[in-house]
């Protein structure tokens, strides 16, 4: 234990949450974005990613000796966030320099709604829009306005992102900030900041699953050292687990729908509780399974897991895109035709889009 006393005999949760169907004429999509304003989906579960668009397709990021070379971190088009919801997605763009708030419904078309701000993440729910701009900016009409946050805490966190799970809001800062984490249920309006876990340098990810947050992460140390983290009141009090034998650089969690699941070098890690955990060996078609790392995300409705290959070089024609339908024990590589390779991607999103936009 490590800030918090351990609770013996924790519970799993015991109500694994519903997902409702897509409503009439909506199919579920994937939606990943990246560097160059880079936009592309999927709407048949992952098996083919289509309208692949960037704002410059002849740029190439990082490719020594090119004449189209950027440093794609530092741009006005550097993927920072993705979300959906109401049938829109939502995209931020930008870093070092002011970037853009885009919203689409058909992933092809993208309007810019605001543009005088750069920073890590958006967040969409219910129609209210919070992005990490400044110390937050929000609109309460789905992008058509914007007002700054009154009381947002993103001004004390250093390179901060945002991940929604659920209905929970999470922002997320780097070790070497003030603040490692806070939590918003209901938005981005108001935000919380657990006392016990602004302490903690270890934190990466969370996740909510049956009323039950947990958070996951590592210290960066040789070995590294593996940590958990749950609370059942919604982040007022937490029970933190060092992970004894756990040397993993955990990635994104997920709960789904009995169970959260994360992944890290060729494993894959469950827990019904979040705070034991165990892991087997995953495979992946063609490759190592420990280099086959990047942004990855979930439909809980299929099973499906997507990912697509973030490793630094691994871009453009090196650049994968993975699926599994087991709980991510395999993954198939999809071919050069159902996915192309291209600018690096940041992040991949589960929303709904019409059926029509997915021809």
């Amino acid at each position: 234990s490590n800030g918090s006393t351990d609770v013996p005999e924790v519970q799993p949760p015991t109500t694994p949450p519903t997902t409702p169907p897509p409503g009439a004429g909506m199919v579920n999509a994937f939606m990943a974005t990246g560097h160059v304003g880079r936009t592309v989906f999927s709407c048949d579960d992952g098996r083919t990613w289509i309208h692949d668009r960037s704002d410059n397709n002849s740029t190439r990021c990082w490719v020594d000796g090119d004449p189209n070379y950027v440093e794609c971190d530092h741009t006005v088009n550097a993927g920072r966030g993705v979300d959906s919801g109401d049938g829109w997605f939502f995209a931020n763009f930008g870093w070092g320099f002011n970037g853009s708030v885009r919203r689409s419904r058909d992933g092809v078309n993208w309007q810019t709604m605001i543009s005088d701000g750069w920073g890590g993440g958006v967040s969409l729910l219910d129609g209210y829009v919070y992005v990490s701009w400044r110390n937050g900016i929000v609109s309460p009409d789905l992008g058509v306005t914007w007002q700054n946050h009154p009381n947002s805490p993103k001004q004390n966190f250093s390179h901060p992102w945002i991940k929604r799970s659920g209905d929970v809001i999470a922002m997320i800062g780097r070790p070497t900030g003030v603040n490692k984490i806070s939590f918003s249920l209901n938005g981005g309006r108001n935000w919380s900041l657990p006392a016990v876990l602004q302490n903690e340098q270890w934190i990466k990810t969370f996740a909510e699953g049956a009323g039950r947050l947990v958070v996951i992460g590592y210290l960066d140390t040789t070995p590294v050292v593996s940590y958990s983290a749950i609370s059942d009141n919604n982040g007022v009090s937490w029970t933190i687990r060092q992970q004894s034998g756990i040397t993993a650089e955990w990635e994104d969690i997920f709960y789904d729908g009995a169970k959260f699941v994360t992944f890290a070098s060729g494993r894959r890690y469950v827990s019904t509780n979040g705070l034991d955990w165990t892991s087997v060996p995953i495979t992946v078609a063609g490759m190592n399974a420990a280099s086959a790392r990047g942004p990855i995300s979930f439909d809980p409705s299929t099973g499906t897991y997507v990912r697509i290959l973030g490793v630094w070089g691994n871009f453009y024609d090196k650049q994968k895109a993975f699926r599994s339908t087991d709980g991510g024990l395999t993954w198939q590589t999809l071919s050069s035709t159902a996915f192309r390779g291209g600018h690096p991607i940041r992040e991949i999103t589960l929303g709904e889009m019409e059926a029509v936009y997915c021809r």
